[in-house]
């Protein structure tokens, strides 16, 4: 068995990660982000705040007897998001994003997915030069983004 811990180049490496997607819908994404970002560590590298958002899909639901809001008669569809994140593969980390998970989402039962998986992490060593990176090139500044906050 190939143990993708030890899979490692001058690069980068492979870390086993949780990764965790969370479907909100799209009016509460913003906030739902950033009640993500300031209450748990998402780390990537020398990076924080991390996370990856997909944008215009939908939910579609049908509130049964038990639901907050009771039963409905009609299937509901809201235009809704998908958060994306990853967190380091520790137990006690994932116990604490599906905490903040329960706090700050909008839905009385939010959908979401957790996978085991390994993600690839750069060394930060020699890519200093390459013409490919980011800080390398003329349109940096509309690769890097804008500053939201």
């Amino acid at each position: 068995m190939i143990n993708l811990n030890k899979l490692e180049d001058k690069e980068s490496f492979l870390e086993e990660q949780f990764v965790v997607s969370i479907q909100t819908p799209t009016k509460s994404v913003e906030e739902f982000a950033k009640m993500l970002g300031d209450n748990i560590e998402l780390i990537q590298g020398n990076y924080s705040h991390c996370m990856y958002i997909r944008s215009n899909g939908h939910c579609r639901f049908k509130g049964n007897d038990g639901a907050h809001g009771g039963a409905e008669e009609t299937i509901q569809e809201v235009p809704s998001a998908e958060i994306v994140v990853a967190i380091p593969h520790e137990v006690e980390m994932l116990q604490k994003l599906i905490l903040v998970i329960n706090k700050y989402h909008v839905h009385e039962e939010p959908t979401v997915h957790i996978s085991s998986v390994f993600g690839l992490r750069s060394k930060y060593s020699s890519d200093s030069d390459n013409p490919n990176k980011y800080w390398n090139r003329k349109d940096a500044k509309e690769i890097h983004g804008e500053a939201i906050s």
